[in-house]
């Protein structure tokens, strides 16, 4: 408890993180915290330094949302990138493809 207690002072104080709401799975198998930065490195950071801290004793799954409006040019830029690996593969189908293949990214926007 000692050091939950540690961690919930250090969130307190933390100007770029805060907690939105904290949930327990009703079987008692886990639960989930939402939380809210406007920076997402400090986000990042954040939960890089909550998931070390706390990996001793449970086990954490950290994921950066961000809303429809953030994620939006992103998403737009991710976009245009397909369609010119798409017309890039009408030339050079061998690239683009291996290119395709090679590399996956995933956008959780709410």
């Amino acid at each position: 408890m000692t050091t939950w207690g540690k961690i919930e002072a250090a969130q307190a104080e933390n100007p770029n993180v805060e907690r939105v709401c904290w949930y327990i799975y009703g079987d008692g198998s886990g639960g989930f915290t939402l939380a809210k930065s406007g920076d997402a490195d400090a986000a990042n950071a954040f939960g890089l330094e909550i998931s070390l801290a706390l990996s001793e004793f449970i086990e954490l799954d950290s994921r950066i949302v961000l809303d429809l409006d953030s994620a939006m040019p992103a998403i737009l830029r991710g976009m245009e990138l397909v369609q010119r690996l798409t017309t890039a593969s009408l030339f050079d189908h061998g690239t683009a493809a291996l290119a395709a293949r090679r590399h996956h990214s995933l956008i959780f926007a709410r």
